[in-house]
């Protein structure tokens, strides 16, 4: 089943299929991974996933401090796995399709699998995929065309809007975490300078 992010219930949507995931899972603790994307470490779904997730949750993994991709799977692995397998574990990777289906966000119970590493269990107990590359393109990034980019990006803004209003069905306060500040912020002297 596709989400159509275009729709405006499609945060309810992909809450929904979170939430039916989780009690599935029967997990406790809850993990967030967003994954890069095929050109870029901290590509696509980073920024207004993984960081906006991380304003609201602590364990929020692929950030752009922390980014999480197929080059450095194995050390994340080996750093997170036990975190990750004791866990109800979300994903959201981004995906290639055809024009028609960008900006559609695609729910899988089957846990996400990295291309050329089949040794590696597969991550997540539940993936969303976002539809945000045009197939045979996936190293150009988002398409140029704005209004397939402005679909990509809906996509995205509405897997966070789904797991805030999965937050709410779990009763988990998300207004009650503060995220610690990340390197270079505030006050401090070198907060100008670039990493």
């Amino acid at each position: 089943m596709a989400i159509d992010a275009g729709k405006w219930t499609s945060d309810w949507a992909v809450g929904r299929e979170i939430l039916a995931a989780y009690q599935d899972a029967r997990h406790k603790d809850l993990c967030l991974i967003c994954l890069g994307d095929p050109a870029t470490p901290s590509g696509f779904l980073v920024e207004p996933v993984g960081e906006a997730l991380a304003e609201y949750h602590p364990r929020v993994f692929g950030t752009l401090d922390e980014p999480v991709h197929a080059g450095n799977i194995r050390e994340a692995w080996a750093r997170h796995g036990e975190l990750w397998r004791a866990s109800f574990t979300v994903v959201a990777a981004p995906r290639a399709a055809g024009e028609e289906e960008i900006g559609l966000i695609v729910p899988s119970r089957a846990g996400y699998v990295f291309p050329g590493q089949p040794d590696l269990p597969p991550l997540g107990d539940i993936v969303l995929y976002a539809t945000v590359f045009l197939e045979g393109m996936e190293d150009a990034g988002v398409p140029a065309n704005p209004h397939l980019e402005r679909r990509a990006r809906r996509a995205a803004d509405m897997i966070v809007d789904g797991v805030l209003r999965f937050f709410h069905k779990i009763q988990y306060d998300h207004t009650a975490y503060r995220r610690p500040r990340r390197r270079g912020q505030s006050g401090s002297s070198d907060s100008g300078r670039q990493r």
